[in-house]
């Protein structure tokens, strides 16, 4: 297995980011161009994600 010293996740999930400084003691940071987005534009883009995810079968 490959030893890292740091990630850079980008989008980032926070959980990602816990579990590999908790479980793999990974100095993790996230980053996500979304997050100063308000509500309705990240609900909006879920759902085109979403279809895009069923559509495309991955």
């Amino acid at each position: 297995m490959k030893k890292y010293k740091s990630i850079l996740d980008c989008p980032s999930g926070a959980s990602f980011v816990a579990e590999a400084a908790n479980k793999y003691g990974i100095k993790a940071v996230g980053c996500d161009p979304l997050i100063d987005d308000d509500v309705d534009t990240l609900s909006k883009q879920e759902r085109i994600d979403i279809e895009y995810v069923i559509e495309s079968g991955a």
